[in-house]
């Protein structure tokens, strides 16, 4: 069902809601966008959004000012399209500790304008992002800009650079992560990634990361690797590897 009129909501308290959940329904970014600019009080928000039904542009691009949602500390968003025009970029989120962005049909690229919006905050614990890819370059600045992440899931994005890896191998980076899922394309990845675990644990200045998920390898692992990963099992990571059949 798509909402394409506000109409209704206006006369709901909406400034004292702190929970708004709209999965069974697909709302337009611009909706969605003045529903948000009336709900000051947020807490959680979960939404599905489409951009193909803009009901308030000029120029063919939507219009939107800078938003603060003060109390927001969840946001969760699922895209049946594009990535292109949505108002993630206007949004001032001082609280915000869990990011979640699925594109449900077609794969999406992050924009690097979603960046600053979604780390502002400082307080980010749990990154979520599915189907949409999130280039090497972005990984870096949104680890950088996330000091107390816990938890990190690209499900599509590129893999982490060599520098990436060793800053969360010394614990520059994410100090506190203990749960990832990244990407891997090769063999020499998936060891190099298996070393910035291993290294992480040997400095001992950084939470450990204990499960792990490696997705998108292209094959079977090597035998030296697979009993690799058997003998850091036994010492108390979790490591999954998702290869192409």
């Amino acid at each position: 069902m798509l909402l394409d009129d506000i109409t209704p909501f206006i006369d709901v308290s909406l400034s004292r809601l702190t929970y708004l959940s709209l999965d069974q329904y697909t709302v337009s970014f611009d909706i969605a966008f003045q529903m948000l600019t009336r709900c000051g009080s947020l807490v959680s928000c979960s939404m599905d959004l489409a951009s193909q039904w803009e009901s308030s542009q000029r120029d063919g691009r939507p219009q939107y000012a800078l938003l603060t949602l003060p109390e927001l500390k969840k946001l969760s968003i699922c895209l049946i399209d594009s990535t292109n025009d949505l108002w993630i970029p206007y949004l001032s989120l001082p609280n915000l500790t869990s990011f979640q962005v699925i594109s449900g049909r077609v794969s999406s690229t992050w924009p690097p304008t979603w960046t600053p919006a979604i780390t502002g905050s400082g307080a980010l614990q749990v990154l979520l992002v599915m189907d949409v890819v999130v280039p090497t370059t972005e990984i870096e600045e949104i680890l950088e800009a996330a000091p107390v992440l816990t938890e990190l899931i690209i499900e599509a994005g590129e893999m982490l650079s060599d520098s990436t890896l060793r800053r969360i191998s010394s614990g520059e980076f994410v100090p506190r992560l203990s749960a990832l899922f990244c990407c891997l394309d090769s063999a020499e990845s998936l060891t190099r990634h298996l070393d910035m675990l291993e290294a992480r644990k040997a400095e001992g200045t950084a939470t450990l990361i204990e499960e792990v998920v490696f997705g998108n390898y292209p094959s079977v692992p090597p035998a030296d690797v697979e009993g690799r990963i058997a003998r850091m099992s036994a010492e108390g990571w979790k490591i999954c590897v998702n290869y192409h059949q």
